[in-house]
């Protein structure tokens, strides 16, 4: 959680390099989930976070909706991987993907 918090807020940080787009959900005035994508060309969304209180239903569908809705004339949403994580896998599946791009890592 420590480093997952850290990556929040080295993104947020440095959102002055990125083309970042940011949609909130607030429940009683308190934010209960968020989204940050960045616009990485002129079809595609890249999401690299997505939080929710989950005590909510439906929360992560609206989070993503707050952020999509903004986003109508792109064509693609790049969700990242799902890390092997059942409950993420299902849910990005969901959504119907057209195709999968290979994970590849580079040393130097």
């Amino acid at each position: 959680m420590k480093f997952e918090y850290r990556g929040i807020i080295d993104i947020l940080e440095h959102k002055g390099f990125f083309d970042l787009k940011i949609g909130l959900v607030y429940v009683n005035q308190n934010i209960a989930g968020f989204i940050i994508g960045e616009i990485i060309n002129h079809t595609t969304v890249l999401i690299h976070i997505e939080k929710a209180d989950i005590s909510y239903e439906g929360i992560f569908s609206m989070v993503g909706y707050t952020l999509y809705n903004e986003l109508d004339a792109l064509i693609f949403i790049n969700r990242e991987q799902d890390l092997g994580i059942e409950g993420l896998r299902k849910s990005k599946l969901s959504y119907h993907p057209i195709k999968f791009i290979q994970k590849f890592e580079l040393w130097f």
